[in-house]
């Protein structure tokens, strides 16, 4: 599974850089089945989770999981790859590249 887990990160990694060249930073990447994705500038709030969620992609906010100020982490984004083929991670960073440019 380590390495149908690598191929996924591997996947999401490059979706995201293609997608948001020099606009995310990755926190995490060696963790599990999912990393931190933060956006400078952008404020992950509930209405905004919503509409990701209407656009088809289904992400947390680190926020809701912080003992610290929820607003100084309004901008990561915690993206799940584990239960995705590469193919569905390409397609999950195409619809949230989509929905962050519709504003």
């Amino acid at each position: 599974m380590r390495k149908v887990y690598g191929a996924r990160r591997e996947a999401l990694l490059e979706a995201l850089a293609g997608a948001f060249p020099g606009q995310v930073e990755v926190r995490g990447a060696a963790a599990d089945i999912h990393l931190a994705a933060s956006f400078p500038g952008e404020a992950f709030t509930p209405t905004w989770l919503g509409r990701l969620r209407q656009a088809g992609v289904s992400v947390n906010s680190v926020s809701a999981h912080t003992l610290g100020d929820p607003k100084a982490y309004l901008d990561i984004v915690l993206l799940g790859y584990g239960n995705h083929d590469e193919r569905r991670v390409q397609e999950g960073v195409r619809r949230l590249q989509i929905a962050l440019a519709a504003g």
